[in-house]
């Protein structure tokens, strides 16, 4: 899953949907734009679980191609602090490391296991 900055909500491509809690199958789901500008429909929506103390709602994307992306934006607003430097992500909620990622060299970009 790729650490993003810029989404409003934390996406999932349709081969992680295994990962959410209490989903739910969406028959009208919110839409979103991409860059191309290209619109995608939500099929379900969950709670997905990082940690022990930390879950965030999530919406599924069966059109999503690439990577699901974790909204760094929604982890703030979960009180969490997020912090990058050349090689890692960690976010920490109450002085506590509750996830760590690493950066990837070939698109440059934070990958955050699941």
């Amino acid at each position: 899953m790729k650490a993003d900055s810029g989404a409003s909500k934390t996406y999932l491509r349709e081969k992680h949907k295994k990962y959410l809690n209490n989903s739910q199958v969406l028959l009208n789901g919110p839409k979103a734009t991409l860059p191309d500008n290209s619109c995608i429909q939500a099929s379900m929506q969950g709670n997905l679980p990082l940690h022990e103390s930390l879950t965030l709602k999530s919406l599924v994307y069966p059109a999503l191609n690439n990577e699901s992306l974790l909204s760094i934006g929604q982890l703030c607003d979960k009180g969490c602090i997020a912090v990058f430097d050349e090689d890692f992500l960690s976010i920490y909620k109450n002085k506590k490391l509750l996830l760590q990622g690493y950066r990837n060299l070939r698109d440059g970009l934070w990958d955050v296991p699941f």
